[in-house]
């Protein structure tokens, strides 16, 4: 199984996809406490892109960090800690949550290695996503609060200094979503 997933593959993306596609079927059959559609396919849908999001982060991700001797094992070993989870209720939030702050720190990684590079502007929209997908993902947890400070710190401590376009962007974007939010 190993050497299957070394590399990408078709044998490996089938397998991850019909790991991914029981998963959803099996969270689309039960009672959903924070959100669901009426049909049982749209809410397989749903959970099918969720958990598709997530794990095309998390390989962006760990292709940010060793592109050359990066293997896929992660298309094996997060369908089955998902599917490993309890299934006696359900909250999507569960799902949603950290798919929006994996895919986050996807961007923000992505703005770390663009801001070294002359695309200046490619590089504050991938901070903005950034934020934007950490800030929502605190709306639906307000734990996911402390997440914010955590990009600005490794944005304070990498090679460039930061600008006051950045800061703007984590100051502005939470602050603007956060009152449209709750009020």
């Amino acid at each position: 199984i190993a050497k299957l997933f070394k590399r990408n593959s078709y044998v490996s993306l089938a397998v991850t996809g019909l790991l991914l596609s029981l998963v959803a079927y099996n969270y689309s059959n039960l009672t959903a406490t924070w959100f669901s559609f009426q049909a049982k396919s749209l809410n397989f849908f749903l959970i099918l892109a969720i958990l598709a999001i997530t794990i095309r982060a998390i390989g962006k991700i760990l292709n940010f960090w060793n592109p050359e001797a990066t293997p896929n094992y992660h298309l094996l070993i997060y369908p089955l800690i998902v599917l490993s989870f309890p299934t006696e209720s359900f909250d999507l939030r569960l799902l949603l949550c950290p798919a929006l702050w994996i895919t986050g720190w996807a961007f923000f990684l992505q703005h770390l290695k663009n801001r070294n590079t002359i695309s200046g502007k490619k590089s504050i929209i991938s901070l903005f996503d950034s934020v934007l997908l950490v800030s929502i993902s605190s709306i639906l947890f307000i734990e996911h609060l402390f997440l914010l400070p955590m990009l600005v710190i490794c944005l304070v401590f990498s090679t460039k200094s930061i600008t006051s376009r950045e800061l703007g962007v984590f100051i502005l974007s939470p602050i603007l979503l956060f009152f449209t939010t709750y009020t």
